[in-house]
Order: structure tokens, then C-alpha cells, then sequence
């Protein structure tokens, strides 16, 4: 699944029953997005933003969806 900057990543839990569903759900998804980002050379930091690079720098996902949100959104994207 596409976030709005190509530099986020966005997981996402099945539907939990318990908090204990919800932190191993996590801690597989973040898990594996650990992995694919060591085998590629990076690291992940669970942020709001983009850890060191300025936000007018960040790159939107190439997608009319997330090119409309920045029209019409403008300042707040």
C-alpha cells in the first residue's frame, strides 16, 4: 500500500481481539518492514515526518490520489 510520500511506510493490523493481538500484529509488521529495509542498506524510525530531510524536499507518490490531496489539501501535505 502506497503512503503520501514515497519515504513513509504504512503498516496495518488484522482485526484484534486483545491487546496482545495488537503488539504481536505490530511487532511482526514492523518486523518485517525491518528486515526488507536492512536487506536494502536503511533503517525504519517510527516518526510524524521524515527524521533529517526538509519537509519541502519530500517527494509525493507518484498517484492522481495523492497528487488531488496536495492540491486540494495544499499547506497541510
Amino acid at each position: 500500500m502506497h503512503e503520501l510520500y514515497c519515504c513513509q511506510v504504512e503498516i496495518a493490523t488484522p482485526v484484534c481481539e486483545t491487546l496482545d493481538d495488537v503488539r504481536q500484529a505490530l511487532a511482526r509488521a514492523r518486523g518485517a518492514v525491518a528486515t526488507a529495509a536492512e536487506q536494502n542498506g536503511v533503517a525504519i524510525s517510527a516518526a510524524g515526518t521524515h527524521p533529517f530531510s526538509e519537509w519541502e524536499d519530500q517527494v509525493i507518490t507518484p498517484n492522481d490520489r495523492y497528487y488531488t490531496l496536495q492540491d486540494d489539501l495544499q499547506q497541510l501535505v
